[in-house]
């Protein structure tokens, strides 16, 4: 516990000779002692009785109210292993309203009440938090924050609670979770303009600057930028991203989804070769010493794919497709999915359309969402095309479509029908839910680097769909704006 270390100092000092006269301050220094020591050996049976104490303790509250409120939120985890989450939550309650609560009595609070499913009251705990302690907001966790965020199914108290975030100026702390909260903030600024709310507005637009794939999605809006106006030039934006999550991931190297994060920034700046290292590095350490040393294992394979795929755009194709064999004959289960689909189109761009056919038992079908069912069928789709399978084609085809009827846009083209492709990207324009996927898919991007003559075919035909006519009116209609990026963008 943090507060020891503070309460050690604080003992030598009750001790002295003047202490030593004092009853309160030399109880004071007993109850700590005899806490400490039995929270440090795993009997939090002994240790409530000094922690109650020292809750109760005015004469330590005014001494070290920082080391006194430590020693709170120790009672409050020994409660909790001793007496159960409802005593704990209680308890924790009961400390929101100590006199010596800061707002990280708030944020341990807000984390009993998410870890017991209480999330509308964890919602409300936030917002209390942000109304008493206002300035030093800033302070609450990204966990607290984003779990409770993420967790609400009302969008109303979502971002309601995020726009209040936002005013106190509340950041997240790690960098590689800032497309997840950029991602919320881009719907609070469109909220923002829609009410006229342009303070709020402001406050959005500046914090989502720095990310340069939420920029590109701000800039590709015309309902939130003006076409006239030039975008801010996104390198710098880009560079300054990479280091700082490089940084991160240098003091956290066992953090997955930073690695995850920085490789695919890393990616959008053609840094292929210094990303391929860093990614080789991991990979090799996890080998070494075991992916139960790593946090949130289950990016792992992620990570694999992603070694697969810079392989894939430095030309080493033979490399990558190795990489992809040994990962699917390693790995198994539903956190393998994606993987499997992403080895799939692999051989299918390298004309090797029935043996990703054949990786299909590798999937856990029943465990796919529906995004990845889609995945899957429109991978499908591009396999029957290229072996003149019309039957099975048109039923892939049919089985990737969205819930608004719109198929995906690649199988067309797998198949050579230009004006499908032109139809159903002019179909994901005009729907509503695929404004942020039609807007990037609008932007004129550098091109994925293309790992085979399909891929380069591929590549080609959609720079070229973009351009056409009927899309370029579809866009204009739909207040999408085209503008041209020096980054690779994942758009397809």
């Amino acid at each position: 516990m943090d507060g020891f270390v503070a309460a050690g100092v604080l003992i030598a000092a009750l001790s002295g000779s003047a202490a030593m006269a004092d009853a309160p301050a030399n109880n004071t220094a007993l109850n700590i002692m005899t806490s400490t020591a039995a929270v440090q050996s795993g009997k939090c049976d002994e240790a409530l009785p000094p922690l109650e104490a020292l809750w109760n303790d005015a004469d330590f509250q005014a001494a070290d109210p920082d080391t006194a409120e430590q020693f709170r939120f120790e009672r409050i985890l020994c409660t909790l292993k001793e007496k159960g989450t409802a005593a704990a939550v209680a308890l924790s309650a009961e400390n929101e309203h100590h006199a010596g609560a800061t707002i990280a009595a708030y944020d341990l609070h807000t984390f009993l009440l998410l870890s017991t499913s209480q999330i509308p009251a964890a919602a409300a705990n936030v917002e209390e938090a942000l109304k008493r302690f206002p300035d030093t907001a800033p302070k609450l966790t990204d966990m607290t924050v984003m779990a409770t965020l993420l967790a609400l199914q009302d969008d109303k108290t979502r971002y309601g609670l995020l726009d209040h975030l936002e005013r106190v100026r509340w950041q997240i702390h790690d960098p590689s979770a800032r497309l997840i909260i950029d991602t919320l903030r881009l719907h609070g600024l469109r909220s923002a303009v829609a009410a006229g709310d342009q303070g709020l507005a402001t406050l959005y637009r500046a914090d989502i600057a720095p990310d340069a794939y939420i920029y590109a999605l701000v800039q590709g809006d015309g309902r939130l930028s003006d076409a006239a106006v030039p975008a801010a030039p996104v390198q710098p934006v880009v560079r300054a991203q990479i280091d700082e999550v490089k940084a991160y991931v240098a003091n956290r190297p066992t953090d997955l989804l930073g690695l995850e994060y920085l490789i695919g920034l890393e990616r959008s700046a053609d840094e292929h070769e210094i990303a391929l290292v860093q990614l080789s590095g991991i990979l090799n350490l996890i080998a070494q010493n075991g992916l139960q040393k790593f946090e949130q294992p289950n990016a792992y394979p992620s990570l694999i794919a992603d070694k697969a795929q810079l392989l894939l755009d430095l030309q080493r194709v033979p490399e990558a497709l190795e990489v992809f064999k040994d990962g699917a004959q390693r790995m198994r289960g539903p956190g393998t999915i994606d993987f499997v689909i992403a080895y799939m189109n692999a051989l299918i761009d390298t004309g090797q359309e029935k043996e990703a056919l054949a990786l299909e038992p590798h999937i856990a079908l029943v465990a796919m969402n529906a995004g990845q069912k889609r995945a899957l069928a429109a991978t499908e789709a591009c396999a029957f095309a290229y072996m003149k399978d019309t039957v099975r084609y048109t039923q892939s085809l049919a089985a990737s479509a969205d819930a608004h009827g719109i198929a995906a846009i690649r199988p067309y083209l797998c198949a050579g029908d230009v004006e499908g492709a032109a139809a159903a990207l002019i179909a994901r324009i005009n729907d509503p839910d695929s404004r942020d996927a039609a807007i990037l898919l609008m932007q004129d991007v550098k091109p994925q680097v293309p790992h085979s003559a399909r891929d380069r075919d591929y590549v080609n035909v959609m720079a070229a769909l973009r351009k056409r006519p009927d899309v370029l009116a579809a866009a204009r209609a739909q207040d999408i704006v085209a503008r041209t990026w020096p980054l690779r963008f994942e758009q397809y």
